[in-house]
This record gives structure tokens, C-alpha cells and sequence, in this order.
């Protein structure tokens, strides 16, 4: 930091005239220059330590300018957010400790500092020592400066003008009742069930979904949130205030995952929900059929636009115009269950046409799973047209293949051996030349269903196979 921003944070944290670091700018001939060259605040700059043992927002006096602060890092291009306040730097304590120890707690939560930010400020506000924050700061007040600011109410006071208690709207959402009485009310104030009463709090800060209920009843308002553009989002289920617990944190302690992980909420957002699906403790995650949702989330967007009548259609990329978003993963009509369901009919199609598919096209990953074909054809039970595919491209499935890890954590042979079909891949003229990659696939197969399978002779069908394969091959002359 140069001498110029830091004779500004100087004034900015009160500090006497007298102070080395005044003293030191003042001394300096270039704090001028560099007062008018960089004079634009930053955040690291107020919650850094650079140069310094403790950072500018350790100063009493910085609090009582907190909110012109605000300002100024807003006219630079930077916003105060809750996690600037929460996080803790460099081995100190979160921001707000301090502004707790100075009992400036008053001066934080202004419409200046969170203009345009109420859930932000929510989510600060409640991180906050209760008894402290109660005893210098009257949030409804607060709350209803950052409402008014962007020229509306609070939530709850909406409500009210209404005649609606916000309390009885709460419990009515997550109750499912009385909703067409409240949708009545609602439209007479041209209004609706919006996404943010959904997330009205109690006295404590929590949210509705703490509520078993509320789940069961997802469906009585989701028509409402859809009919007006609104969704609920991955920020929306890992929203939490303090301890208290996100929605998504309810569906794990209720058990309904189920209602989360859907299609209805997430189509057109698949990459989002499995995002969230990833935040999830891996035994909560084997608990959701995240492969079947992300199958209907594939139908709802692309069935419309499946065709199996050349390679190329099958093996199109469906969206291609996502190409540069975040974890693209193509899309094609080889990843649908409905096209292997008719996979015989559709190879016979393809013949007709002088067209095969070959495993490299079924080794592909598609759908936003990032799951290779190969597995999903598998966990469908088509392992059988798989291995058709092989003969007709006159390829065979690779050791890679049958023991690689899936994004689902599980391998190909995996798949076989929970359907109980590992005998499909067994097939001698399969392995031939490959013994040794038989024998390492054998060893993985679980006991139980080993025994009911002749390896002996499957085994010693390749040695025999194998043998005939080198002793016709041809030669190199002078042998």
C-alpha cells in the first residue's frame, strides 16, 4: 500500500495527527501524487494487514466509518458482502468480532453498507452473538432502510399491507394449506407466492424446510414459482444463517432427498444440481438415483429432439452451443435408455444403411453425468448389445474398460456384477490372445457368482483359441 492510501486509511480509522503513519505520508513528497493517482479504496486494502500487525478494520474509528467506506469501495467497483465480514484472515478473528467488541454493530448494519444486499445482510446479521446483536441494533429497522432504499417493503411487511400475517404465510407454505385463500389475497395486491416467502424466518433465523412437511409439499407451490419465472436454485438450498441448517440439510435429516433431486426443479440446470448433489456426504449421495434424474433431465430437454435413423444423428451433439459453459459434458441421442431399449432395431437400421456404431462411440461420456455410454447401456441391462456392438465393429471390450471408475464411483464390471451378468463379457472368442486380462477381471468377480459360472472352460476355451490365432498367423520369411 503507498504512502497516499495510507494517510486516507489513517484519517479514515481516526487516527491523531501526531501518528507515525500521518507523520511518515506527510513527510514523503510523492503522497500527493499518488493521493490523486490511486485514491480508490479496496477491500484488501481494509480487511488485509499488509505492512501492518493488524488490519484497518481492527480500528474503532474504522467502524464509525464503515458506511462511508461502503461507498467508497462501491464507487471502485467492490461491494461488501457477509463472507467479507465472517471470514477470518491471516490467523485473526472475523471482522465482525471487532465490531462487536467496539459495540458498532449499529453502524454495520445500515442501508449503506448493504444497499441491494438484504439476504446478505441477513446472512451477516445472524452469524452475530445473539445478545450482542440484539442489544445494539434494531434490525427490523435495518431491514426495512435496505427495503426502502431499492424503493420497496420487507417481505414481511408487504405481507402485512395486505392483511396478511407473515407468520400464518410461513406456516400455510409449508403446511400446504389455505394456499388458494393466500393466492386470492395475493393477486387482489397484484402479487403472487413468490420464492422469497418461501424463505420467511422465524424468530430464531431458520427457514421453513425444518419442517418434514414442507417437502410433501413442494408441489402445491412450484406451479406458482413456475408460472412466473422463478426456480429454486442450488444458493437456495445451501442457504443458512448462523448454525442453523440449510433446506438441503433438512431433506438429508428428513429423508427427502428424493424431493430435491428431481427433474421438475433442475431442467435446464442440470450441471447446477449436480453441483449440489457433490455437497453431499458420499452416503447421503448413494441414497439418490442421481443416473435416473439426470435420464428424465435428458428427456425433458432433448427427447423431442431424438432420432436413430443414421450414426450421425445418434451421435450428434445434441448442445453444442453450451460447448464453453462450465463442465460441458455433450449430449447425444447414444445416451438415451430409449434408443438401447430399440438398440437391435436400430443397429439392423443402421446396417441397412452400410452403418455401424463401434465401442469408441459407446465409450463416449454423455449427459451431464459425465458417465461413457458403455456404463449407462450396462446399468439399463444392455450389456448384450454392447457386445453385439463389439462383434459388429469387430472390437473387444479392454481391461480400461471393465475396471475404470464411473463418476458414480462405480466400474463397468461393478454394474454387471450388482445386475448379475458378468457371464455376458465372458465370452472366449472375447479374450482371445488376453488371458492374462481375463484372469485379472476373473479375480474381481465376487465369489458368490463365480459359482455359477464354468470358468474352467471359458479359460480353456482361449488357451485353445489362442493357439489356433498363432498358429495360423502368417510368418516373416526365412522361418
Amino acid at each position: 500500500m503507498n504512502n497516499g492510501k495510507k494517510l486516507i486509511w489513517a484519517i479514515l480509522g481516526g487516527q491523531p495527527a501526531d501518528s507515525s503513519v500521518v507523520r511518515d505520508a506527510l513527510a514523503r513528497p510523492e503522497t500527493a501524487r499518488e493521493l490523486m493517482e490511486g485514491a480508490a479504496l479496496t477491500k484488501e486494502e481494509l480487511f488485509g494487514a499488509e505492512g501492518q500487525s493488524v488490519p484497518m478494520i481492527a480500528n474503532e474509528q474504522i467502524w464509525n466509518n464503515i458506511q462511508l467506506i461502503a461507498q467508497l469501495l462501491r464507487a471502485g467497483g467492490e461491494e461488501l458482502t457477509a463472507s467479507d465480514f465472517l471470514t477470518a484472515r491471516g490467523g485473526g478473528r472475523p471482522p465482525v468480532k471487532y465490531a462487536e467488541q467496539f459495540k458498532k454493530l449499529d453502524k454495520l448494519f445500515t442501508s449503506e453498507v448493504w444497499e441491494g444486499k438484504m439476504r446478505e445482510m441477513e446472512i451477516a446479521y445472524y452469524s452475530t452473538n445473539k445478545l450482542e446483536r440484539e442489544a445494539q441494533v434494531n434490525f427490523l429497522l435495518a431491514r426495512r432502510a435496505v427495503a426502502a432504499a431499492a424503493g420497496e417493503l420487507t417481505k414481511e411487511d408487504r405481507l402485512t399491507s395486505y392483511g396478511l400475517n407473515p407468520i400464518t404465510v410461513r406456516t400455510n407454505l409449508y403446511n400446504g394449506g389455505n394456499l388458494d385463500e393466500l393466492r386470492a389475497t395475493l393477486a387482489e395486491h397484484g402479487d403472487h407466492i413468490r420464492k422469497e416467502y418461501l424463505f420467511l424466518l422465524d424468530g430464531a433465523g431458520d427457514v421453513m424446510f425444518e419442517f418434514i412437511n414442507c417437502f410433501d409439499n413442494f408441489d402445491k407451490w412450484l406451479p406458482d414459482l413456475e408460472a412466473h419465472g422463478e426456480r429454486l436454485t442450488k444458493e437456495d438450498f445451501l442457504f443458512t444463517l448462523n448454525e442453523k441448517h440449510s433446506a438441503l440439510d433438512y431433506a438429508v435429516k428428513h429423508g427427502k432427498l428424493d424431493k430435491v433431486f428431481r427433474a421438475r426443479i433442475w431442467a435446464g440446470h442440470a450441471d447446477e444440481m449436480v453441483s449440489l448433489f457433490e455437497t453431499l456426504p458420499q452416503l447421503e449421495r448413494n441414497k439418490v438415483n442421481i443416473g435416473a434424474v439426470l435420464a428424465e433431465l435428458k428427456e425433458v430437454e432433448y427427447g423431442d429432439r431424438v432420432t436413430t435413423d443414421s450414426l450421425a444423428a445418434l451421435t450428434a451433439v445434441m448442445n453444442e452451443h453450451e460447448r464453453d459453459a462450465e463442465n460441458f459434458t455433450p449430449v447425444q441421442a447414444l445416451g438415451f435408455a430409449r434408443v438401447w431399449n430399440d438398440m437391435a432395431a436400430v443397429r439392423e437400421g443402421l446396417a441397412a444403411r452400410g452403418e455401424r456404431l463401434t465401442l469408441n462411440d459407446v465409450r463416449t461420456a454423455t449427459g451431464v453425468s459425465g458417465e461413457p455410454v458403455l456404463l449407462m447401456a450396462a446399468r439399463g441391462g444392455h450389456i448384450e448389445q454392447v457386445m453385439a456392438i463389439a462383434a459388429d465393429s469387430r472390437d473387444v471390450l479392454t481391461l480400461a474398460d471393465l475396471t475404470t471408475d464411473g463418476p458414480q464411483g462405480k466400474t463397468l464390471l461393478d454394474i454387471l456384477v450388482d445386475k448379475g451378468q458378468v457371464a455376458a463379457v465372458l465370452k472366449p472368442e472375447h479374450w482371445v490372445g488376453r488371458g492374462r486380462d481375463l484372469m485379472t477381471v476373473w479375480d474381481k468377480v465376487p465369489a458368490a457368482q463365480k459359482a455359477n459360472i464354468d470358468f474352467a472352460s471359458i479359460h480353456g476355451r482361449v488357451n485353445m483359441l489362442t493357439l489356433r490365432q498363432r498358429a495360423q498367423a502368417p510368418r516373416p520369411p526365412g522361418m
